[in-house]
């Protein structure tokens, strides 16, 4: 059994991230509509676990979390 190169294992704990419930604006906000962003800012960027997908979802929920704490 061969053990999963870094690319697949960031991409396998990518998918458990970006699956849990915790990220409620990669449905309001999807990849396709950030790439297309990035494309056009000529944007490029590593493969991560922390990819500008996951990265910006994580940064609005967590303002909202703010947001509702303070209201």
């Amino acid at each position: 059994m061969s053990t999963p190169t870094i690319p697949n294992r960031v991409e396998i704990l990518k998918q458990k991230f970006t699956n849990s419930l915790g990220l409620p604006f990669q449905y309001i906000l999807p990849e396709s509509t950030i790439q297309e962003v990035l494309n056009a800012e000529n944007i490029t960027y590593r493969k991560r676990l922390f990819d500008p997908f996951v990265a910006l979802w994580a940064f609005l929920s967590q303002n909202l979390v703010l947001l509702q704490v303070l209201l």
